[in-house]
């Protein structure tokens, strides 16, 4: 048996043994409560950079206590409560209020969290599993980060991902469609990039991702099962004489590929590029961004994304992978862990939507379509698994992501919401560790750019049983 068979087996165990409890606590009394590797985040990452710099063209430190308080205070828009376990959505959409998005971001939070029925840190730690991964959730918990949830892009990157993911969960009685993933970024976006908040451009056909480091010959494998992108070796360059971004088959939207050219371009030749939608011409030394030329080296090669050649084609790539998901829903046999990460998977690799964020908005649809199947979230381990792991890997991932969920929300019921998040997640033994190393209280910034790599490596000397001289 698979090892996705086997999470399917485990998955179904899990619920079983939650419905025979859920059974035996309604009998006595009242229930309790109702019941997103190493470099594709750093490809993205450099994808936005990328996108960001060409967009601009246009008009404490200190020892850890062990058992420091983790509890945000009212004056940061975390009021205390006596809440118990974490509670469905309910009540109106706080979004849909006027006015809403011009209130202070932390109210903005304390009203999102409210909906989302988070009431005490380790709902709200419960939720950053589906919002970060494990090397930069473990470490921010265990090194008593002030406000973890903030370390990326800080309040409004978690008031962003509270908004979406909010719509997503009052709306599983819908099926997944363009209106529904356009609401989505729309609400990932709106408070970072307004003007493109729900929008698809073409115009941009650059779609890049730099890579940090050479791929692994496991990854490259993955790339290539992966029919929309393309791996091209580093180090490369335009020179001598440029190169030109084409359609891997002649004329057909999607995946692109790169010529190297022999000789310079007349001037006719290059006008004849520009007007074509899916061709792209980069000088040498330089990219052509959609708002000028941009440089930049690369040296251990790239991810070439697709492109669609228009808003229409991009609107009619999204409308096929919604229906083939809306038909293969209604079949014998609906796998939605398999289903979930296939759509995910494609949607991601796709890259078409303006701003930064297309891992988050990937998976808030993955757990769209989990949650409307009955299915708990997927707290994967590591959201870039997605481009560099095979399909089937990656339905393993979002299964097991599944089962953890579950387990850790079990948990967090037993203990009527008040475990401290350190052992929601198992993580004293790592936080010992830590300590042991002389760790740094809160060493996030948040808002800034973290390095993946440092963490990656930190977190793997952290686990149990690894030698913490040797990462």
């Amino acid at each position: 048996m698979d090892r996705l068979g086997v999470g399917k087996i485990i998955a179904k165990m899990l619920e079983a043994a939650k419905r025979l409890t859920n059974a035996i606590r309604d009998k006595a009394g009242p229930e309790i409560a109702e019941t997103h590797h190493t470099f594709p985040q750093a490809i993205r990452d450099s994808l936005g950079r990328l996108q960001h710099e060409d967009e601009r063209r246009a008009p404490g430190i200190g020892k850890i206590v062990p058992d420091a308080p983790t509890h945000h205070s009212a004056g940061a828009g975390h009021p205390e409560s006596d809440a118990g376990v974490r509670r469905s959505v309910h009540g109106p959409d706080p979004t849909a209020e006027d006015g809403f998005l011009d209130l202070p971001i932390e109210e903005q939070i304390r009203r999102l969290e409210k909906a989302h029925g988070i009431r005490t840190d380790a709902d709200r730690a419960l939720e950053i599993s589906l919002f970060m991964e494990d090397k930069f959730r473990d470490i921010a918990l265990i090194s008593r980060q002030t406000r973890p949830e903030t370390i990326f892009d800080g309040p409004k990157g978690w008031a962003s991902w509270l908004d979406a993911r909010l719509f997503a969960r009052k709306h599983l009685d819908r099926e997944i469609s363009m209106d529904l993933i356009q609401e989505i970024h729309r609400r990932l976006q709106i408070r970072h990039n307004p003007e493109l908040a729900g929008k698809m451009q073409a115009g941009w056909k650059l779609g890049i991702g730099r890579l940090p480091r050479p791929l692994s010959r496991h990854e490259l494998a993955a790339i290539e099962e992966n029919p929309l992108l393309t791996h091209i070796p580093g180090p490369f360059r335009t020179e001598p004489h440029g190169v030109v971004f084409q359609p891997k088959v002649e004329g057909r939207p999607g995946a692109r590929d790169v010529r190297r050219l022999d000789a310079p371009l007349t001037d006719e030749e290059i006008a004849a590029i520009k007007n074509d939608p899916l061709m792209a011409y980069h000088p040498p030394g330089w990219f052509d961004g959609q708002y000028g030329l941009i440089q930049f080296s690369i040296d251990h090669g790239m991810i070439i994304y697709p492109h669609f050649g228009s808003v229409d084609g991009m609107r009619e790539f999204h409308e096929s992978l919604c229906d083939s998901y809306n038909s293969a829903r209604r079949q014998p046999g609906f796998d939605p862990y398999q289903r979930a990460a296939e759509f995910q998977k494609r949607f991601v690799s796709a890259h078409v939507w303006p701003g930064e964020f297309h891992g988050r908005h990937s998976r808030v649809l993955m757990n769209f379509i989990l949650e409307q199947a009955g299915k708990p979230p997927s707290a994967v381990a590591e959201f870039d698994n997605d481009l560099f792991t095979s399909s089937a890997e990656w339905g393993y991932d979002v299964a097991a992501g599944g089962d953890r969920y579950l387990r850790w929300q079990d948990k967090l019921e037993q203990s009527g919401g008040n475990i401290d998040p350190v052992d929601l997640f198992d993580l004293r033994p790592m936080m010992q560790r830590y300590q042991q190393m002389g760790g740094e209280l809160s060493p996030f910034t948040p808002g800034e750019t973290h390095d993946i790599v440092k963490y990656e490596r930190l977190h793997a000397q952290l686990r149990p049983g690894a030698d913490p001289q040797h990462p």
